[in-house]
């Protein structure tokens, strides 16, 4: 697998990242005469330690399929997608107890640190998790403020923008029922498709793809043919991030491999091997999903279980499966060759390795 492509894509990662380091530094400057600059510094930080800009990149080719130029405005569009998705991601590091984000501590277990090394009052968890819920609550108003002055025709935002308000609404009704899942602990196959479908699949891939396809004012047909690209690719995204759960390499995914077994979280993966276990498997799962002081003996019984049931290579092969829909979509598209061959390398492309690929280079 090749890393996310900038050839054809233009660069977008590192232009999203200037537009966010501008619009961040200039924040500090301002919090800092509220005597609040840390609060900025710690954002700006975070922000730009990593990520693909998916989000960024997905906004773009949208604009692009509805035949208008390149220009800063879409890039810094696509810089308040990618803020936004970035405080959904350290909420959901507090949802699954993550202590690691990109290799690095999570942002809860940062400040949580820092409360114990300084000797504060009181509980340097509950700080944590209070100030990260703080600090995201500025960064989704900062989204909306970076968007606003963007420079791009403020009536298109506003008349254009139901492929935002659902990403930013669904996003938090899939976190929802993932939460209630996991309380069940009912496997449902169907309900875990769902969960998947609302909190990422959509959120982030599909919908970017749309608000910068509708920006544009794309034709219908390409407006359709992305609402069934971006859920197919948002699954297979999502699939593969089941994986990396679960049998993935920490030194290149930045995080726990068992956090989902210790969570008892109720992927697509672990519900389908749960629904298909034998009574003998299901005791295994009974035993250890969803304790919280799984050692990695425990984490190693589920795995073999999860590989026994055929979880595992039923997972790869809806991978190899969505991303063949998501091409033979763009094969038939009506857009520029240019834009489905940016669009073709985003679907295929390895989303961990990738990224890893262009830290690397960075």
């Amino acid at each position: 697998m090749t890393p996310f492509p900038t050839t054809h894509a233009r660069n977008i990662p590192a232009r999203v990242d200037a537009e966010l380091t501008t619009f961040l530094d200039r924040k500090i400057v301002e919090l800092g005469e509220l005597r609040a600059g840390e609060a900025a510094h710690l954002i700006k930080d975070c922000v730009l330690e990593g990520g693909k800009r998916l989000q960024g990149m997905w906004c773009y080719w949208g604009w692009q399929a509805g035949g208008r130029e390149d220009c800063p405005e879409i890039i810094t569009v696509g810089a308040a997608l990618e803020l936004f998705h970035w405080a959904a991601l350290i909420v959901d590091d507090i949802f699954d107890r993550s202590d690691t984000r990109r290799g690095l501590p999570a942002l809860h277990r940062r400040l949580a640190d820092q409360h114990l090394e300084q000797g504060w009052h009181g509980d340097p968890d509950h700080y944590g998790l209070v100030q990260t819920l703080c600090l995201t609550d500025i960064a989704w108003a900062w989204s909306d403020e970076l968007m606003f002055a963007s420079g791009m025709d403020p009536r298109l935002l506003a008349t254009r923008r139901l492929p935002n308000d659902l990403l930013r609404s669904e996003v938090w009704l899939g976190q929802y029922l993932d939460m209630a899942e996991r309380a069940r602990r009912a496997p449902s196959l169907d309900k875990a498709m769902n969960v998947a479908l609302l909190k990422t699949a959509r959120s982030n891939t599909m919908y970017p793809l749309q608000f910068g396809a509708e920006l544009a004012d794309a034709p219908a047909e390409v407006i359709s043919a992305f609402k069934r690209f971006g859920e197919a690719v948002g699954e297979a995204y999502q699939l593969q991030d089941d994986l990396l759960g679960v049998f993935g390499d920490e030194r290149l995914t930045g995080k726990s491999s068992t956090d989902d077994f210790r969570n008892g979280c109720m992927t697509i993966l672990l519900s389908w091997a749960m629904e298909r276990a034998t009574p003998a498997q299901l005791k295994v799962f009974e035993r250890h999903h969803g304790d919280p002081d799984l050692d990695e003996t425990g984490a190693a019984a589920l795995r073999a279980v999860v590989e026994e049931t055929g979880a595992r290579a039923t997972i790869e092969a809806m991978i190899e499966d969505r991303r063949a829909q998501a091409v033979s979509v763009l094969d038939e598209a009506p857009i520029a060759d240019e834009v489905r061959r940016a669009l073709t390398e985003l679907a295929v492309a390895d989303p961990v390795r990738a990224g890893m690929a262009a830290a690397a280079v960075a």
